[in-house]
């Protein structure tokens, strides 16, 4: 490699490199590794400078040490040419479309009078046309793309059903191959959301927010990951409340406070700040309650006694295993791709209870785990795809965790009933970071009544309540459970606020009348973007 640029990649190729580069700039070489394997098993030959790598017989070590050599190195993708699909594009050649555009706000907004789409900007029309035909966009309102001021960072939000309230929903860092991919994810985790809402009966509706990835890793620098997060804090503020943003993925508790450093409309920052912290023992709780109710639901009696198999060690595993002690299970069987994670738990857990804890190291795509006999199985891990090819590996009767579960088609869920396997989504048990994250402006108690709420037998909307409702829904109609859930969810979410109904179409209107998308503010005097600049933060 004697130039100092790699040019004529494709997409995935430059996707790839830049992936394994910043694993390798962080000595993950675990991680790396696992990358270029699962990389390797959906394509049967990669290019790489020093030849090719297969999926069999592949040097982990050499293509490591091939990656690292290109931190001295640009990796720059080809000029995408002009007529090329801004669906196609990657989210940072999108963001150097809207530059050339001169575009710095846009967005697309369905108009409450007539029912259309309508795009801020006619270079937008393909976006707007994907939205429009996209089911995933059924009950959205609104779709807003921002480049960051100090940073020239993507960021969008999506919004769906605000009937129940103001949008609220977690913000992430991550990255995404094409603009349609980014599309389709802010789809679909906002109106997961909007229903994770509705199911918890909270006056909010749903929402998701998106920062892409700088291309070359610039989020790795402590000084301009704050500007991204300041850039995100008025990208909030001129929203005027259309979304209220919480801690997602690639996101932490010091990112959150520096966007609220520029708008209230933040809530996951630090309990020294008056925040509500970190939500993962209330996710855990939530999880157990869900358990036991499936377990009733089946006659099965209660965890006592049980068998539960933990897939990921990360902090809601781990206070898992804890819980489930207190709770006298027999035996707690983890499972985890980091071998440092299941040294943790082994640490905190001590000689006491090592008759009850077996612990297994496995590889990031590896399957076997899931054959484990037990009674529940309990996803933690980041996310889950179950299939038609790994469902009849279960053997379990309750699958029940906190992990974002997909299905290869949505006929996959239906297996689960056919193997006599009692599914809980995620849309149920995963309900409590957003509780905490919505109840943080109204004050914290030591023992909270409209958290424990949840928790408990009786209130119509706890946790265990919706899990047997959901689960007698799918039995009755003999649909799965994340369906009958995902309709309970759709009923709930129209009913109005009972205090402040149609709010959130009134400030999106007021959005799109001020021209918001000039960069106009009806609150500040002049152009409120280029004072945010020049105050320096």
């Amino acid at each position: 490699m004697s130039s100092a640029k790699i040019t004529n990649m494709g997409r995935f190729q430059v996707a790839f490199y830049r992936k394994i580069l910043l694993l390798s700039k962080n000595y993950d070489s675990n991680s790396s590794a696992a990358y270029i394997r699962s990389f390797c098993s959906l394509q049967n030959q990669f290019p790489l400078p020093c030849g090719s790598i297969r999926s069999k017989g592949i040097n982990i070590s050499k293509s490591l040490q091939t990656v690292r050599q290109l931190n001295n190195y640009s990796i720059v993708s080809p000029k995408p040419p002009d007529n090329k699909s801004l669906l196609e594009k990657e989210p940072h050649d999108f963001c150097n479309f809207l530059k050339k555009e001169d575009i710095r706000r846009c967005y697309a907004v369905l108009d409450g009078n007539s029912g259309k789409l309508k795009v801020s900007h006619p270079q937008l029309e393909e976006i707007g046309r994907f939205c429009e035909l996209s089911s995933a966009f059924n009950g959205h309102t609104a779709v807003f793309f921002n480049r960051g001021l100090r940073t020239d960072v993507l960021m969008c939000i999506f919004l769906w059903k605000t009937d129940r309230g103001l949008a609220q929903g977690r913000v992430s860092l991550q990255t995404h191959c094409t603009m349609r991919d980014l599309l389709r994810e802010g789809l679909y985790r906002s109106r997961h959301t909007g229903l994770q809402a509705a199911l918890a009966a909270l006056w909010v509706g749903g929402g998701k927010a998106i920062i892409a990835e700088p291309a070359h890793g610039e989020h790795h620098d402590p000084s301009f990951r704050e500007k991204i997060f300041l850039d995100f804090g008025d990208f909030l503020s001129s929203l005027n409340g259309c979304f209220v943003a919480s801690e997602g993925t690639g996101i932490t508790v010091t990112d959150m406070s520096h966007a609220y450093h520029r708008s209230r409309y933040v809530t996951g920052i630090s309990e020294d700040r008056g925040g509500a912290g970190n939500p993962s023992a209330y996710t855990t709780q939530g999880v157990v309650v869900a358990m036991e109710a499936a377990l009733d639901f089946i006659e099965a009696g209660t965890l006592e006694g049980k068998t539960v198999a933990i897939q990921g060690a990360g902090n809601v595993g781990q206070q898992l295993v804890a819980q489930l002690l207190d709770k006298n299970v027999a035996h707690i069987h983890v499972t985890d791709v980091h071998q440092n994670q299941l040294d943790t738990v082994r640490t905190l857990h001590g000689d006491q209870v090592r008759s009850r804890m077996t612990y297994e190291k496995v590889t990031e795509y590896e399957q076997q785990f899931l054959s484990y006999p037990c009674d529940v199985f309990a996803p933690c891990a980041t996310r889950m795809t179950f299939d038609c090819e790994n469902i009849p590996l279960l053997r379990t009767r309750v699958v029940c965790g906190s992990t974002s579960v997909h299905f290869g088609t949505p006929q996959d869920g239906l297996l689960f009933a056919d193997m006599n396997i009692t599914h809980v989504c995620d849309s149920i048990t995963n309900r409590m970071a957003l509780v905490n994250f919505t109840n943080e402006p109204f004050g914290r108690l030591p023992e909270d009544p409209i958290i424990d709420r949840h928790f408990d037998r009786d209130w119509e909307h706890s946790i265990f309540k919706v899990t047997k409702r959901a689960l007698q829904r799918a039995l009755d109609a003999k649909t799965s459970t994340a369906k009958a859930a995902n309709e309970l969810g759709e009923t709930l979410s129209c009913e109005p606020h009972p205090l402040l109904p149609g709010r959130g179409r009134q400030l999106l209107d007021a959005l799109v009348a001020s021209e918001w998308r000039n960069g106009q503010d009806f609150w500040q005097k002049g152009d409120n973007l280029y004072w945010s600049h020049n105050m320096g933060d």
